[in-house]
């Protein structure tokens, strides 16, 4: 039978039934260890990642002040995925600290670090905190270096001296602190300034550990909060970091300024178009041009007939499934 087509279709199917599927979204809360993402179908992802914050200080110097752990970084990207391929999703976990500001800070042994690279606080005297865990999405493999998306984690804190130098923890993706930031002016751990994946351990008294990233956070003096660890998009398109002292997208829904406790990650696939063949028999026949980026058919005996006077384009991208003529 006839069939007149409009110019500049995205798809055009013969002898079938035509599809459609809406962005899926999948959310990966800390558990603790790697988890997993299937892709459903062949195109270009969306992730999302949010690094986890340090641990937060109780006081020891002044009673009436306490040190916040650096809050996580976040990264978002865009990365091109086929059916059935598997990744790896690492969320990172809060960095241990002290229950409530108001907890003198004599405890001694450690304050582990969070899952994903926080670093941890070890001492026999005033131990200080944990960095928080990065978040990262890994591609063909579960090896640092198959990351191609990392949120930083923030540093520790350490121990307040009052109202101007709380000792923080550095944020996840973000700068250095200010010696000016930290108890008698004392140097901090840097940002980025760990191993590979790691922020460093503290061994200094009342002081906060590095937190997780690409490069995880260095740790400072006596009494000063970690670094954060850094974030990285090298390994997406498209992509952005906004570091945990600053405004960002809440995992949740409307901004944040950080990520606070554990991390948190996103993936959402493509929407997308499927055919699926049917029965056609007989012909089909279309007068005039066509212009269309991917033609489908079914795998049946039926004929196809474009009549034009002009010239028609067609995607490079088009396989003709029928046993019919094509003329």
């Amino acid at each position: 039978f006839p069939v007149t087509i409009a110019t500049a279709l995205s798809k055009l199917g013969f002898g079938g039934q035509g599809s459609t599927s809406s962005p899926v979204t999948t959310n990966f809360s800390y558990t603790g260890s790697v988890q997993s993402y299937t892709a459903s179908a062949t195109g270009t992802f969306n992730f999302y990642v949010w690094g986890a914050q340090g641990g937060s200080g109780g006081y020891y110097s002044n009673a009436s002040y306490s040190s916040t752990g650096g809050k996580g970084g976040y990264a978002y990207g865009e990365y091109n995925l086929t059916a059935g391929q598997t990744i790896y999703i690492y969320v990172g976990g809060v960095g241990a600290g002290y229950s409530s500001s108001g907890t003198y800070m004599t405890q001694t042994g450690t304050k582990a670090g969070g899952f994903n690279g926080g670093g941890s606080a070890i001492n026999n005297c005033c131990i200080g905190t944990g960095g928080g865990g990065a978040s990262d999405i890994r591609v063909s493999g579960t090896a640092l270096s198959n990351r191609v998306i990392v949120a930083g984690g923030g540093g520790g804190g350490g121990n307040s001296g009052g109202a101007t130098q709380l000792s923080n923890g550095g944020a996840g993706g973000g700068a250095t602190l200010a010696n000016s930031t930290q108890f008698s002016n004392r140097t901090p751990g840097s940002a980025g300034g760990g191993s590979l994946g790691v922020g460093s351990n503290q061994t200094q008294n009342l002081a906060g550990a590095g937190g997780g990233g690409y490069y995880g956070g260095g740790v400072g003096d006596n009494s000063t909060g970690g670094g954060g660890g850094s974030s990285y998009i090298g390994g997406v398109s498209n992509g952005s970091t906004i570091a945990g002292s600053s405004s960002m997208s809440a995992p949740g829904g409307g901004t944040q300024v950080g990520q606070s406790g554990n991390g948190y990650a996103r993936i959402i696939s493509p929407g997308g178009t499927d055919f699926t063949g049917g029965t056609q028999t007989g012909s089909f026949t279309i007068s005039g041009n066509i212009d269309v980026a991917q033609l489908n058919t079914a795998s049946q005996a039926f004929n196809i007939t474009i009549g034009q006077s002009g010239a028609s384009t067609v995607g490079s991208n088009t396989t003709f499934n029928n046993t019919g003529t094509l003329t």
